[in-house]
């Protein structure tokens, strides 16, 4: 079963996936986003954070070594993080690739939408490629404010969590809340989709995204259900499972 046949799309979870990998380098980096690409992944999920002087980096937590990433400055962060990229820059050593970039509750969303969508409007003109660039969330009110900005962006909301409160199950009323945000994927854990679920989500026109499919039994979950975009922390992994299947 040859993966885009059967229209599998690999997403790498922050590039090679979640911590530090002997290969793929830490998360996040350079060295990551590279390793996944080079394994085949289609597209690489990262998360966008803002320094304290305007700038949009590649880094997912909250902290570092104790300190808001927020209250640092980009030259700060970076001393810190020494893997850590600025999104012009990653546009600059990936160009072509495609990325799905997360957007934190705790993170001023606004302000950097506000900061790349011209980046981001500029390589739509230039390539017509309106699914280069997507979104992702586990706040509705981030993707809206996505859609307020171009309406033909991609977003995807995990709907495992609303409002800021870990929820373990996607329901009916996520499925709603992304039909009526004009919202295309609902995403999450695939343990925390139930086939019911997932067959009402394409029902209802939207695209379903599960990971983290690690293992060749949450492939098979993916598969039998009909689940075609799957996040993943192993991409040559997840690749050999679907061209062996």
């Amino acid at each position: 079963m040859k993966r885009h046949e059967n229209e599998f799309t690999v997403i790498g979870h922050r590039g090679s996936g979640a911590g530090v990998h002997p290969v793929g380098g830490v998360e996040n980096s350079r060295t990551s986003f590279a390793h996944a690409f080079h394994a085949s992944a289609d597209e690489v999920e990262c998360d966008l954070s803002l320094s304290k002087d305007g700038s949009v980096v590649i880094y997912h937590d909250r902290k570092i070594d104790g300190r808001e990433a927020r209250r640092l400055t980009r030259s700060e962060i970076q001393a810190a993080k020494p893997g850590v990229l600025d999104f012009d820059r990653l546009l600059d050593e990936f160009p072509e690739k495609k990325f799905i970039f997360e957007l934190k509750s705790y993170t001023d969303y606004r302000e950097i939408i506000n900061r790349i969508y011209p980046f981001i409007s500029n390589n739509i003109s230039n390539n017509k490629d309106i699914r280069r660039f997507k979104f992702l969330s586990f706040s509705i009110d981030a993707l809206r404010y996505v859609k307020e900005i171009d309406e033909r962006l991609f977003c995807s909301y995990i709907a495992t969590c609303s409002n800021d409160r870990f929820e373990p199950f996607a329901t009916k009323r996520h499925i709603q809340l992304c039909v009526e945000s004009g919202i295309q994927e609902i995403a999450g854990h695939w343990l925390g989709f139930y086939p019911a679920i997932i067959r009402r989500a394409q029902a209802a026109g939207l695209e379903v995204g599960l990971g983290l499919i690690n293992s060749r039994l949450s492939f098979r979950y993916a598969l039998r259900y009909g689940a075609r975009r799957l996040y993943t922390d192993r991409v040559e992994r997840l690749v050999a499972l679907i061209d062996r299947y």
